[in-house]
């Protein structure tokens, strides 16, 4: 089997027409020995900000020396982003024979009168055997949907748990309300556990994640944001100091200081667990987080910048991002816009046409994209235009970007996937 086989079986795997607990993927592990038995875990779930929190105790952990798997979805560019160890991608040859255990254990399953596991499952398989056959020591684990019915959440309770910020997205799954998702999301404090919460909440979701905490005897850990002090902050990234000692970090935006931040609480909570964590290790750590996608500069003359943020939160953060550091930088700014129809897309419009003086609006690769010519029918920018195909979008905003202008590619991690190489290059 090859690494495209092997990838094209995985993403043809079958999909139940709603959710259905976890008894099928505890069966499936069950069968493979419960490998996820065997592992240590940081756990995070959350709207935004998951993948960069990740990312940093990633590199935190590879730092001080201990053999770091992570597990984050979606992708991307490379399906294998999903599964690295050591920062290192999965290799086919390891791809191929952990999907082959796992369709052994799907056969026997369906002997046993159980449906097969779906691609999310398998996926989440797949990378529980690699890490234990890699011996990692920790995991860094980001949930998928939600938390209390996410595959990820049938692991024991595990070294750390981590609450990124809350806010509305994936409502169709999780509930129409912040209320139902920030209740869905702390369904992976367990009891006895450790929680850090990201400290800018809103005031009901900050209540329920406090509230599961105390429920289940867990301690809560809020980042103290008097402590944090921003020194420096551009497009090249962050300095700041939290608790008097001083940090770098290549990842602009004020709101990745406070993902820090997060992250500096969580290696505390790993010291009482027994890694040893020494400040240069993290402060390394911290200074050598890589994160493609996320208000990523790619190119210069014009400036250009990719962002995978996909609902109203991510938007509006990326639009701070974008008057503070960006703006003062270029002359014009040029926004490519693609999003999925099944978010709510109305107001991430709203906020991409009214960060652009030329909005171009495309569609993202995949079946479900919204139709640009419905949302350029609702867009404030004066200066909107449609062009179905990203690659060509992308090659109108070239065409209309002056050396002194800025290039944006946001909307969606499809579609930030689809441009980032092409717009890194010259």
């Amino acid at each position: 089997m090859t690494r495209d086989e092997a990838i094209n079986l995985i993403h043809s795997a079958w999909r139940p027409g709603e959710k259905s607990g976890h008894r099928r993927i505890l069966y499936l592990l069950g069968l493979l020995g419960n490998p996820h038995k065997s592992l240590r875990f940081v756990h995070i779930a959350g709207t935004n900000g998951k993948g960069s929190t990740a990312a940093m105790l990633d590199s935190i952990m590879r730092e001080a020396g201990y053999r770091t798997g992570r597990f984050v979805s979606p992708y991307l560019e490379r399906f294998e982003e999903r599964i690295t160890v050591d920062g290192v991608q999965i290799e086919e040859r390891e791809l191929v024979a952990c999907l082959e255990q796992v369709q052994e254990a799907s056969a026997q399953m369906q002997k046993d009168g159980l449906t097969p596991p779906t691609e999310f499952e398998t996926v989440f398989a797949i990378a529980l055997l690699h890490y234990v056959r890699q011996g990692c020591e920790i995991v860094v684990l980001e949930a998928g949907l939600g938390g209390a019915r996410d595959i990820t959440n049938v692991i024991d309770t595990p070294e750390a748990t981590v609450l990124t910020s809350v806010s509305i997205d994936h409502t169709r799954q999780l509930g129409e309300t912040l209320g139902d998702i920030a209740r869905d999301k702390a369904g992976i404090i367990k009891p006895g556990g450790r929680v850090v919460i990201y400290p800018v909440q809103e005031p009901e979701a900050a209540t329920i994640l406090m509230g599961r905490a105390l429920e289940q005897g867990a301690r809560a850990v809020v980042p103290d944001m008097t402590e944090l002090e921003v020194t420096y902050c551009s497009l090249d990234g962050n300095a700041f100091t939290y608790r008097g000692e001083a940090y770098e970090l290549p990842l602009p935006g004020m709101h990745q200081a406070t993902n820090a931040v997060t992250v500096l609480e969580t290696v505390e909570v790993l010291r009482g667990r027994g890694f040893a964590l020494p400040y240069e290790a993290v402060a390394r750590g911290l200074d050598n987080t890589r994160f493609a996608g996320r208000f990523e500069l790619v190119g210069e003359a014009p400036l250009r910048m990719v962002d995978g943020g996909h609902n109203a939160d991510g938007m509006q953060t990326l639009q701070r991002a974008v008057e503070q550091l960006l703006r003062p930088e270029i002359e014009r700014l040029i926004v490519i816009f693609g999003m999925m129809e099944d978010k709510k897309w109305e107001p991430c419009l709203a906020t991409a046409a009214g960060m652009a003086d030329i909005l171009i609006l495309t569609k993202t690769p995949d079946p479900r994209s919204l139709d640009p010519a419905l949302a350029a029918s609702l867009s404030i920018c004066p200066d909107t235009r449609v062009e179905p195909q990203g690659k060509k979008a992308l090659a109108l905003a070239r065409s209309l970007a002056s050396p002194r202008d800025g290039i944006l590619v946001c909307g969606s991690i499809y579609l930030a996937g689809e441009l980032r190489a092409e717009l890194a290059g010259e």
